[in-house]
């Protein structure tokens, strides 16, 4: 699909991302380390354009694979990626799955790098507890530059998770 924004506008502003954006230390330039929120780079966005491009592909009714490419520019140096790779077990296999996925989801980077502070990796496991009741276990693997160096390194930077939730379905 094509698409085209005006400033003060970001596609996908509430994505799977947004809780991770929308605060988090940045560089000012003089190795100080300020405070940047979502809300302030939606204040500064300018006109985009560019495409966006997925596709879905189903393996013998047993694994569903689905991925999506987004890449918008604009005026100068503008650059704005997002991808989103995902991968889940049909549940109607195993009739007390709700849910079993991977996912990779990195959003609205300049560059696109394997770890980022938008970068989300992880995966869902999702037991019925009846008709439209799941009840869901979610690892996650997440990234923060607490250092304000531009770079995702080591273990300090990483941030793993793990939690557990109920969810109904309608």
């Amino acid at each position: 699909e094509y698409k085209q924004s005006s400033d003060e506008f970001i596609f996908g502003y509430y994505n799977n991302t947004y809780d991770l954006e929308r605060a988090k230390y940045v560089d000012d330039g003089s190795g100080n380390l300020v405070i940047e929120t979502k809300k302030e780079q939606l204040e500064a966005a300018l006109e985009t354009k560019g495409f966006k491009a997925g596709m879905e592909l189903k393996f013998f009714n047993i694994f569903i694979a689905k991925g999506s490419y987004q890449n918008l520019w604009g005026e100068g140096d503008v650059r704005d990626k997002s991808v989103l790779g995902e991968i889940g077990l049909n549940t109607d296999i195993v009739p007390t799955l709700s849910k079993a996925k991977g996912y990779y989801v990195q959003n609205n980077v300049d560059k696109l790098e394997w770890k980022t502070e938008s970068t989300v990796i992880g995966g869902v496991i999702g037991f019925s507890l009846g008709e439209g009741v799941s009840v869901d276990f979610n690892y996650l693997v997440t990234f923060e530059d607490k250092d304000g160096n531009g770079e995702i390194n080591g273990d300090e930077e990483t941030i793993k998770n793990v939690s557990v939730s109920t969810s109904a379905m309608f």
